[in-house]
């Protein structure tokens, strides 16, 4: 990256190519040295990448520098004043968009502090660039999503320096995106926002390291989408939507592309999982690939977009796939479905032809076989993979022993399916002659075809936008593997079959060599259908395995910090779908070939053994590790309203597993939940332990009043907490009270009306509500609940006491205390009532909206030292 060809350089080339006929040395010597110089200037003074992944690094860096960004803490400020440092010094118009976001589903506020730099272009019409600042409170959140605030960054600073581009340049920056995407809710309200942005690239992360993939699109057909089929390193496929759209997961393009007249696609880098929402997610491990990844589709998608004459999507949806990070293709939904069925008409087709022909030369007898054989492999091969993954688990302790080195268990599920499938086939070969399956490749091809047509089907059916990964190798099959059967004939004198009634000693003989089911007189001509099948397995492989690489061990990192314990036939049960389509082609390559194998015993020794090999490898892998960490939450409860404390552990393993130092004389019992609102995720494993209420201060100052009415009351609650630790606050009214006005958005839970508020200010929270009179009277029995992220007992600068510190494990950690509230009631006349807290739509249309009037950085200040990257 030393730039364009300088003066200093052509000094240095010259020194060189000076010296070197005074170089004494063999004469095939001076080419190779010359070749090497040239390729040396070359890559010196070529052009420079674009995008500088150092300075993305070094954005990662500084917004993590601080530890957690969560919303309303001082880290989160200090980030949002380098980043509107950062943007202003890049030529960018920023403004702070500091509001109360509401979600009305969830009942719950938020305060937040968006960023909106606009670069403008010829036309008002804009392109987003989205990612969100904030982090979770556990982890400072590099990969989540300071590496996609760092990618917009650097992207930003590129193309800001564009001349003239045909439309403006939007940067959204949000906040508050893991208290429920409230940024993104804030946007929504933004009559600037809404009037101009069209089209967007919302940048996300699962993990710290490539691949970077486009998972999710729309609404319709985006240009967006358009612009990165033709970018030079795309990676993703429509196939990941219908997987995203069945998780427990959204983000903040989740609510972005509901606004009206907007398209986006969604980036999310989705290696090193283990990072994901916890003290691990460090800037150290975000690697230089993915943030190279992410930058370069940034700007080929922008690029793209540049060129095209309108940024209104297509109201179609899209499939679409990329193939190697090298080629992309995107078409039709509707298109992409209508051909699937008509792949399923041929490969319906196909089969009959096969079946015809098997009948034809084998006769019905060995057609069922051939189909007994195929069932009874597929049995065996997913038999012997549950107990296989059965066994690596009842040898350990932990439930999920594969979590830190699942392609230890993944390599041992490989040599399982080997080793299976060449047993069967031994099994076959030496079964009566009347018993053996057909052994050429329109017998592995009549047995796997029915298997793909249905699997299709139900794609079709269920999850269209996946359909291609089966239609694609189904309709190489149609297109390769049925013309090459016109092909196949015999190898003999004669042009026919001879028919298994008269060749029963040449079949014999051929079975014992193995080389199919018919006499050597008359063998198959296999050859024109193991080339075509060979095109299939090229076909599959590309489509399926780059993707598979990557889908094992994030389904593994998914499923060990989902709140559940991972049944044992859950990889079995995808390695035995990948397998479907991706082994039969395998095997109509190989089959039949004797000459290919090794001895029996040579074969079966081998296998054997590294399936023994493999399998003990499996087991004695660590099950966490401190770079792999198994995930926990620990939270306190103070019920100070029944006078109750306990502490609740939960994980995905069934221990309690703590240190020395625990509270004595605790029994700690199982539980089935919390009954609280809290920010932690469930695990499967709770345990509870009751413990006397702690000789402490409330956390918060608590005022209340009453002011009745004829027909209805107000209420009115004051909370100021004793400290900013205490961000989260909630009002929970008795049952079955429900108020017909509220300052704060409130849904019902557990049968009780509950707001919550989760970046309170400093100065404390006022709430206000109105009630119908008939229920004034038991107001009194409402209730404060105040939550910080540190638990009791704490060591200083952590959030966690001494005895939760174990080894190989990241903790999320919570403290709730429940505060009744005292009343003092009047009838006095009341002052006026505030208003709902919902921001209405503006009124105006989106082509006539006034932009807001920049706000002023709520509180920040520049960051000092380091300076900003260039």
């Amino acid at each position: 990256s030393l730039g364009p060809p300088t003066f200093q350089h052509s000094r240095i080339a010259a020194f060189f190519f000076a010296t070197l006929p005074r170089m004494p040395q063999p004469s095939w010597r001076r080419p190779v040295t010359l070749i090497a110089l040239l390729g040396l200037l070359a890559a010196g003074c070529g052009r420079a990448d674009r995008f500088n992944v150092q300075n993305a690094r070094a954005h990662v860096e500084r917004l993590t520098a601080s530890g957690s960004r969560w919303t309303g803490t001082p880290a989160n400020e200090k980030a949002r004043a380098y980043l509107i440092e950062t943007l202003q010094l890049y030529g960018y118009e920023v403004r702070v968009q500091e509001t109360d976001a509401e979600w009305r589903e969830a009942g719950v506020t938020t305060r937040v502090a968006n960023l909106i730099a606009i670069k403008p272009g010829q036309q008002r019409e804009a392109i987003g660039l989205v990612s969100h600042y904030d982090s979770v409170a556990w982890g400072p959140g590099a990969g989540d999503d300071a590496l996609g605030t760092a990618v917009v960054l650097e992207a930003a600073r590129v193309l800001g320096a564009r001349t003239s581009p045909r439309y403006s340049l939007m940067l959204l920056i949000t906040d508050g995106e893991e208290h429920g995407l409230m940024g993104a809710r804030a946007l929504m309200q933004d009559p600037e926002v809404r009037a101009r942005l069209k089209t967007f690239i919302n940048l996300e992360a699962i993990g710290t390291d490539g691949p970077f993939v486009l998972f999710e699109t729309g609404p319709g057909t985006s240009p967006a989408l358009r612009a990165w089929g033709a970018s030079s390193r795309p990676r993703g496929g429509s196939y990941m939507q219908s997987i995203y759209d069945a998780l427990p997961n959204d983000t903040d393009f989740s609510v972005l592309k509901t606004m009206p007249g907007v398209s986006g696609i969604n980036f999310a880098a989705a290696g090193d999982g283990y990072t994901y929402h916890t003290d691990r997610d460090r800037a150290d491990r975000v690697t230089n690939r993915v943030l190279a990844q992410a930058g370069h589709v940034v700007l080929d998608v922008v690029d793209g977009l540049e060129t095209r004459p309108s940024l209104d999507a297509d109201p179609s949806p899209a499939m679409y796939v990329s193939l190697l990070d090298r080629e992309a293709f995107v078409w039709s939904l509707r298109n992409g479905v209508v051909a699937g069925w008509l792949v399923v008409v041929l490969g319906v087709a196909s089969w009959l032809v096969m079946v015809r022909r098997l009948l034809r030369t084998t006769g019905l007898g060995r057609v069922l076989t051939t189909v007994a054989w195929a069932v009874i492999a597929a049995g065996a091969v997913l038999g012997a993979l549950v107990a296989g993954v059965w066994l690596v688990r009842t040898g350990r302790a932990e439930l999920h022993p594969w979590f830190a080195a699942p392609w230890r268990l993944f390599a041992f599920m490989t040599v399982m399916v080997v080793t299976v499938s060449w047993l069967v086939r031994r099994i076959a070969a030496i079964v009566p002659p009347g018993l053996k399956p057909d052994g050429t490749p329109v017998g592995v091809w009549f047995a796997a075809l029915p298997v793909w047509i249905a699997l299709l089907v139900l794609a079709l059916l269920y999850a269209p936008a996946a359909s291609y990964t089966v239609s694609l190798p189904l309709a190489a099959v149609v297109l390769l593997v049925m013309p090459s059967l016109l092909f196949t004939g015999t190898a003999g004198s004669t042009s026919t079959i001879a028919s298994p009634a008269s060749s029963t000693s040449a079949m014999a003989s051929a079975d014992r060599s193995e080389s199919g089911p018919y006499p050597k007189q008359a063998t198959l001509r296999t050859w024109p259908m193991r080339v075509a099948s060979a095109g299939v397995v090229l076909v599959t492989w590309v489509l399926w395995v780059p993707d598979l690489v990557a889908l094992l061990p994030f389904v593994v990192t998914l499923l060990g910090r989902l709140p559940i314990v991972t049944p044992t036939w859950v990889y079995p049960a995808v390695f035995f779908f990948a397998g479907i389509l991706l082994w039969p082609p395998m095997l109509a390559v190989l089959v039949g070939r004797g000459r290919w194998r090794l001895g029996h015993g040579v074969a079966a020794g081998t296998l054997m053994l590294a399936l023994v090999g493999t399998g003990l490898f499996a087991w004695a892998a660590a099950a966490y590790t401190a770079e792999r960490p198994q995930q926990r939450s620990v939270l306190f409860l103070e019920d100070r309203v029944r006078g109750k404390a306990h502490w609740d552990l939960s994980s995905n393993e069934p221990g309690v597993d703590i240190g020395a130092g625990a509270p004595a004389n605790v029994a700690w019992q199982p539980a089935t939940g919390t009954g609280t609102f809290t920010e932690l995720h469930p695990k499967a494993h709770l345990f509870r332990g009751v413990v006397p209420m702690p000789a402490t201060d409330a956390p918060g100052r608590v005022t209340a009043s009453v002011i009745r009415r004829p027909g209805d009351a107000d209420i009115e609650v004051t909370i100021t907490p004793l400290s900013t630790e205490w961000s989260t606050v909630g009002i929970v009214l008795p049952e079955s009270i429900v108020p017909t006005r509220s300052t704060l958005v409130g849904r019902t839970r557990g049968g009780r009306w509950q707001a919550w508020h989760t970046s309170v200010p400093a100065e404390g929270l006022i709430w206000r509500a109105t009630v119908s009179a008939s229920q004034a009277d038991r107001l009194a029995a409402t209730e404060v609940w105040v939550s910080r992220l540190t638990v009791p007992e704490a060591e200083p600068g952590t959030r966690l006491p001494r005895w939760l510190q174990t080894p190989n494990t990241t903790w999320m950690t919570q403290h709730v205390v429940m505060l009744p509230i005292a009343v003092n009631e009047s009838q006095e006349a009341p002052a006026p009532l505030s208003p709902m807290t919902t921001m209405p739509l503006p009124s105006a249309t989106p082509s006539t909206a006034v932009p807001l009037t920049p706000a002023a950085t709520p509180g920040a200040q520049p960051p000092s030292g380091g300076g900003v990257p260039r």
